[in-house]
């Protein structure tokens, strides 16, 4: 009798313990939603596709309150598990006159996200981009119209080809866009650390110094790469799975260069670590990118190796 007990006890027990460990704080996520779409988006859901409490019901306002005009953007809040926020989550959207749903093939994380831009093509596939917010600055940004801007987020895979091997990403905003922002965004599309500060330049471009925790010093990718290569589309995310240290850096080097490009039209001058001559030892052709000398991208440097 008394194993008996004992045995309904340690059950007892046991079944307190998991609901113990079940019973997650929900937490209220509010999120800018931008709607960069020719559509009227009426309703937005989420569901969990990974992790704790995986087979939940879809989460969010399935009908706003308001629907979401094209150029328009709306804050929205709704409640998940605090375990899932940083988790990969499905989406889904419904527009103004169409009956069925449309998904994004992708997944979106929450995790320190103040906006989310949704974008589609022409056969209406849809696109939820994540950023994070920054204040700074802003740079010469082209305006599309109604004080919405866009900013061009080069991607480089050209690794010294004569001929640019280029994706391009876009940055939305309202007003202006800032030039740590492009940053971030970069942060974003590469899955990588663009570690960088903007001191002043003397030579009146822009001056980039590389910090020794970026990818680009460390010529490492971040110990979270492949977790964050899980937002992105599978063909960019291959794509940035780079075969050796110089793949990495010198995609680093052209992306924000160009990206800084694209959007400042002046010149980038290279240092690191507090104004020091930036130099990746080992980095073929050249390793050594004089501080006086704006960065001329990997295709001239490769160009000019033997001269």
């Amino acid at each position: 009798m008394k194993r008996f007990i004992t045995l309904l006890l340690i059950a007892a027990m046991s079944m307190l313990l998991l609901a113990a460990c079940d019973n997650t704080e929900e937490v209220y996520v509010t999120i800018t939603f931008r709607n960069a779409t020719d559509y009227e988006i009426d309703g937005l859901a989420f569901q969990i596709c990974g992790g704790y409490r995986m087979n939940n019901p879809m989460r969010g306002p399935h009908d706003l309150a308001e629907p979401i005009k094209p150029g328009e953007e709306q804050v929205v809040s709704f409640h998940i598990p605090e375990n899932n926020l940083d988790g990969e989550w499905w989406a889904r959207l419904t527009i103004t006159g169409v009956e069925d749903y449309f998904e994004y093939d992708g997944t979106v994380c929450f995790d320190r996200v103040g906006l989310i831009v949704i974008t589609c093509d022409d056969d209406m596939n849809f696109t939820f981009a994540p950023f994070l917010s920054s204040q700074a600055d802003a740079g010469n940004n082209d305006d599309v119209g109604g004080g919405l801007v866009t900013a061009g987020i080069i991607l480089d895979f050209s690794f010294g080809s004569p001929e640019p091997i280029l994706r391009q990403e876009t940055e939305y905003a309202y007003g202006e866009i800032p030039i740590e922002r492009l940053v971030e965004c970069l942060d974003w599309f590469a899955a990588l650390d663009f570690t960088v500060s903007f001191p002043d330049c003397e030579n009146g471009g822009v001056a980039v110094d590389w910090k020794t925790d970026s990818s680009l010093l460390l010529g490492t990718v971040p110990e979270d790469h492949e977790k964050r290569l899980g937002y992105l589309s599978a063909e960019l995310a291959e794509a940035l799975r780079f075969a050796d240290a110089d793949k990495l850096r010198w995609f680093m080097l052209d992306s924000l260069y160009r990206t800084l490009q694209d959007n400042f039209y002046t010149d980038v001058y290279y240092t690191m670590d507090g104004g020091k001559e930036l130099v990746l030892p080992g980095l073929s052709p050249v390793n050594t990118f004089p501080s006086g000398i704006p960065y001329m991208g990997s295709a001239f440097y490769f160009a000019h190796a033997d001269q």
